[in-house]
C-alpha cells in the first residue's frame, strides 16, 4: 500500500470513527436534554479535522474539487465555530441544531467508511448506495 493509500485509509477511518462518537453523542445529549454539552469537543474535532480535506485536494490526494471542498468545509465550520460555538446555550436547545449534528453524521459516516474502504478494496454495491 502506498504511503498516501495508507495516510487516506487512517484519516477517513479516524473521520468515520470520531463521527460515530458524534452520532453517540448526540443520542446521549438528546436523552439528557444537553446536546450541546454532549456533542461539543467531538462535533468541534471532527467537523475542524475536516480541513484537511482542503489540503489533500491541494496536495492531489483525491480527485475532488478544490473549490467545492473549500465551499463544503468552509460553510460547516463557520456554522459551528461563528453561529454554534458563541451561542451555545440557545443553540443546543433547538430541534435544528440536534436535527443538523443528526445530518451530519448519518452523512459523513457512510461517507468516510466508503473512503476508507476504498483505499484498500472495492467498496461493496450496498455502501455504494449508501454513499
Amino acid at each position: 500500500m502506498k504511503l498516501a493509500k495508507a495516510y487516506l485509509f487512517l484519516y477517513n477511518t479516524a473521520a468515520a470513527i470520531g463521527w460515530s462518537l458524534v452520532l453517540g453523542n448526540l443520542i446521549w445529549g438528546v436523552y439528557a436534554d444537553d446536546a450541546w454539552s454532549a456533542v461539543e469537543w467531538s462535533l468541534k474535532i471532527s467537523q475542524t479535522a475536516a480541513v484537511l480535506e482542503i489540503l489533500h485536494c491541494l496536495l492531489g490526494l483525491v480527485r475532488a474539487s478544490v473549490f467545492s471542498t473549500i465551499l463544503q468545509v468552509s460553510s460547516r465550520i463557520y456554522i459551528l465555530w461563528v453561529v454554534a460555538d458563541p451561542f451555545h446555550d440557545a443553540v443546543g436547545q433547538f430541534l435544528a441544531f440536534k436535527t443538523m449534528v443528526l445530518a451530519w453524521s448519518l452523512t459523513e459516516i457512510p461517507r468516510y467508511a466508503y473512503f476508507a474502504i476504498g483505499q484498500v478494496q472495492k467498496p461493496p454495491k450496498w455502501m455504494t448506495w449508501l454513499r
